[in-house]
C-alpha cells in the first residue's frame, strides 16, 4: 500500500481476487479512487473467509466500478449480485487476434494440420486443460455417436484418465492427443478443424477465451449452458450453438447438425468471425477500459454500458 501511496496515482485499477492487498486497502487505504476488475468469486477455505467476508464487501461497496467480462458473472455471483446496478461496467476480455486473420502461411500450415490428424474425414477440436471442470467425459461420450477425428490439444492430471475412458468408450482410434502445443501453431489447429467444442460443465469455467480463438477462425463452437459468460460468448444459434450440461446426446446431435450442414456452419463461422474481432480483441478491450479511465477522472458518472 505504501508503493501505491508513494507512486500517488490518479486512479487505482485492482484486479480481484487479491486478498491482501483488498484487506489493506480497506483498512489502510491508498486514498485513492479505485476500480476493481472482477474475475471470479471465492469462498474455498471458509473459515478464513468468514473474517476476511465484511473487509471484502466493504472493499467492493468502495470502488467507484467493478468491471466484469459478463451480464452473468453478476447474477451468477451471490457477492456481486446483491450490489447496486449502477457500480458495474461491463467489458469483456479481449485477445491479441492478428495472428487469427486468414493468410497464406496460415492456410497452408492449416491444410497440413488437417491432412495429419484427420484425413478427408470430419475434424472436431478441443483446447484446454485435461482438469475436471472441462467436462470431458461429455465430449468423450458425445464421440460415440459423431463422426471423424477428435483433436485434444493441452495437457494435464487427468489425462491418463481420459485415455482410458476413451479406449472403454471404443473411440481412442479416433482421437489425436496432441499434448501441449506453441501458442503459434494454435490458430492452424483452429483452421483445421471444422468445429470447435468447449464442454465445461462447472462455473471454473468463468468466460471461455478459448472460444474467441476459434471464433477468430471462424469456426463455430458448441458449449454448455453454464450459466457464467461462456454463453455470452457463443451465441446459441448466431456464433455456434448451445447444449445442456453433461449431456452426451444433445452435444452429439449438436456437432452432428453442423457437420452434416455445411452452410450453416460456414454461416455460424463467418458471423463468428466478424463478432471476435469486434468484440474480443485486445485493442476494443483496452479502449474501454481507457475511455472508463476518462470518465471517471472527468466525474462523470453517466456512462454507457458494453454487452
Amino acid at each position: 500500500m505504501w508503493q501505491i501511496r508513494k507512486s500517488n496515482p490518479d486512479l487505482v485499477h485492482y484486479h480481484f481476487p487479491y486478498p491482501w492487498i483488498e484487506a489493506m486497502e480497506v483498512l489502510l487505504g491508498s486514498g485513492r479512487p479505485y476500480i476493481v476488475s472482477y474475475h471470479a468469486d471465492i469462498g474455498r477455505f471458509k473459515a478464513l473467509f468468514r473474517l476476511y467476508r465484511p473487509l471484502m464487501t466493504r472493499f467492493l461497496r468502495n470502488a467507484k466500478r467493478i468491471v466484469v467480462a459478463t451480464p452473468s458473472h453478476i447474477s451468477s455471483s451471490p457477492f456481486l449480485s446483491i450490489l447496486p446496478d449502477e457500480i458495474f461496467e461491463i467489458i469483456p476480455y479481449g485477445i491479441e487476434l492478428n495472428h487469427y486473420r486468414e493468410s497464406t502461411k496460415l492456410n497452408i500450415k492449416a491444410a497440413e494440420f488437417r491432412i495429419r490428424l484427420a484425413g478427408d474425414g470430419p475434424c472436431i477440436l478441443f483446447a484446454g486443460r485435461l482438469v475436471a471442470y472441462k467436462g470431458i467425459p461429455t465430449l468423450l461420450r458425445a464421440m460415440q455417436s459423431v463422426p471423424g477425428t477428435l483433436v485434444m490439444v493441452g495437457e494435464g492430471p487427468l489425462r491418463a484418465e481420459l485415455q482410458g475412458l476413451a479406449e472403454d468408450l471404443g473411440i481412442s482410434h479416433r482421437i489425436r492427443w496432441e499434448g501441449f502445443v506453441p501458442a503459434e501453431d494454435l490458430p492452424a489447429y483452429h483452421r483445421a478443424a471444422d468445429i470447435f467444442v468447449l464442454p465445461s460443465d462447472q462455473p471454473e469455467e468463468a468466460f471461455g477465451l478459448v472460444q474467441v480463438e476459434a471464433h477468430a477462425s471462424g469456426r463455430p463452437v458448441v458449449c454448455c449452458a453454464l450459466p457464467t459468460g461462456v454463453t455470452k460468448v457463443n451465441l446459441h444459434e448466431q456464433t455456434g450453438l448451445v447444449v445442456p450440461l453433461r449431456h452426451p446426446q444433445a452435444m452429439a446431435e449438436a456437432i452432428n447438425s453442423l457437420l452434416t450442414n455445411p452452410s450453416m456452419r460456414i454461416e455460424l463461422g463467418k458471423r463468428a468471425q466478424g463478432r471476435a474481432f469486434q468484440e474480443f480483441s485486445i485493442e476494443t478491450m483496452c479502449s474501454r477500459y481507457q475511455n472508463l479511465y476518462l470518465n471517471i477522472l472527468a466525474g462523470n458518472d453517466d456512462h454507457p454500458k458494453s454487452i
